[in-house]
């Protein structure tokens, strides 16, 4: 966990890693939006050589205004589009998205350009909610 902590660390633009333990198996990365980008955090997790042969998964929490059962498979269809995304869900209790990223592997030769303007964008163009900045 300590190569993940440094890889991210030296994304420039990262400044904080939160809720960072082996048992959550899980870290918030509070990033600068204009010095860092997804990309670039994903390819941070992707130098990392898998713990315990598990590789490491990177993921997204989007907050949307107006949420609900009724529009929450729109918005994770939307997001599915996404080149970059491997998968979407919704949580309308919670008024939230995950975003599972693609995390390439080494030998992948097409890297995912995902970032934050398009995941927002696809959730706004097909259903005209709001992405909430956190």
């Amino acid at each position: 966990m300590r190569a993940l902590s440094a890889s991210l660390q030296s994304v420039a633009g990262v400044k904080n890693l939160g809720d960072f333990t082996p048992q959550t198996k899980r870290v918030v990365v509070e990033y600068e939006v204009g010095l860092a980008s997804l990309t670039q955090l994903v390819a941070a997790v992707a130098s990392c050589k898998p713990l315990h042969g598990e590789p490491y998964a990177a993921s997204v929490l989007l907050k949307v205004k107006g949420l609900t059962a009724d529009n929450a498979a729109a918005v994770e269809q939307a997001l599915k589009r996404v080149k970059g995304v491997a998968n979407a869900k919704a949580n309308p209790a919670e008024g939230t998205v995950i975003v599972d990223l693609v995390v390439p592997k080494p030998e992948d030769k097409e890297k995912p350009d995902v970032s934050l303007d398009r995941l927002i964008g696809a959730i706004e163009g097909a259903t005209g909610l709001s992405v909430e900045a956190s």
